[in-house]
């Protein structure tokens, strides 16, 4: 792979969300773009939000700030935002990029939202690097739907941008039926990522034991924990503790429930083993997390 990252020093174009999304309450646009003849170098520069990319055709070489690599058609990668690329030698290039701010997306994610692929484009914050390669079909496929999605944009019927959503979540099914990752062997192990994070969102309050989840997917615990962190960027005891710290702040904010309470309802030992994690994830106290957030 050639290795040409990106001068730290050179100053980035900054792409705001706005110029985009049309609505701060709807963080969500397909667009598509190719090569001009003449303008090869498509301008390094990094975003106020994250973008998922699938080249539809043609080649271009992918430079990022960690290095560079080449693309071809149905490959597809995710770009977090915040983070630098661009695209050098250019040819016959055509890209479809959907663009969105996971902070703020009103997706009913259910059974989706656990698996692999969801975790890796809205949860893992893992970028710059290839999710998969498109067959032929899958692009033809995801070639109609990001037309359907500016023809709605364009046009502007009724119920419009529920329209688009839905093409969305049609889009991403079918990407997420196509991802495949070289490192998880049989079809059996896909599923166990997703079940385990199901099984630690019902339990996390109770004493979770990370150490038998491999068991109950028949996995040895190499295998598991290798597949878990690819999968979600977290070792299962990280994203337990992501998970419990989550509801922490919920209830900081949502109740006035004494930090005794809380920290027994959200699966700690006791009050100070809570706040030690919480100030070693969000470098504050607890009481004072609360005190800011309730503005006291």
């Amino acid at each position: 792979m050639p290795n040409t990252p990106l001068n730290p020093s050179e100053k980035l174009l900054v792409v705001p969300e706005q110029e985009y999304f049309e609505r701060r309450d709807f963080p969500l646009r397909v667009t598509q773009a190719e090569s001009i003849e003449g303008f090869p170098v498509h301008e390094l520069h990094t975003h106020e939000f994250s973008e998922l990319t699938i080249v539809y055709s043609g080649t271009a070489t992918h430079v990022t700030r960690g290095g560079s690599y080449p693309l071809k058609a149905g490959d597809t990668f995710l770009i977090e935002r915040g983070r630098s690329h661009g695209y050098l030698d250019q040819n016959h290039f055509k890209i479809i990029n959907i663009l969105f701010n996971e902070l703020r997306m009103p997706l009913p994610l259910w059974d989706f939202g656990n698996t692999p692929f969801a975790q890796r484009i809205f949860k893992s914050h893992r970028s710059e690097q290839l999710l998969m390669t498109l067959s032929q079909a899958s692009l033809e496929v995801v070639k109609q739907l990001a037309d359907a999605i500016e023809r709605e944009r364009l046009e502007r019927h009724s119920s419009f941008r529920f329209r688009v959503v839905a093409l969305f979540i049609e889009l991403l099914v079918e990407l997420e039926r196509n991802y495949q990752d070289a490192e998880q062997g049989q079809k059996a192990d896909f599923y166990a990522v997703p079940d385990a994070l199901e099984y630690m969102e019902r339990n996390y309050m109770k004493g979770v034991d990370i150490e038998r989840l491999p068991h109950r997917f028949n996995m040895s615990r190499r295998s598991f924990f290798r597949l878990f962190r690819r999968s979600t960027g977290d070792t299962p005891y990280q994203y337990l503790m992501r998970i419990r710290l989550r509801d922490v702040q919920e209830l900081l904010v949502k109740t006035n429930f004494p930090l005794e309470e809380i920290a027994q309802r959200c699966g700690f030992s006791s009050a100070p083993n809570m706040a030690y994690h919480f100030r070693k994830r969000f470098n504050v106290s607890p009481t004072q997390f609360r005190k800011n957030q309730k503005g006291v």
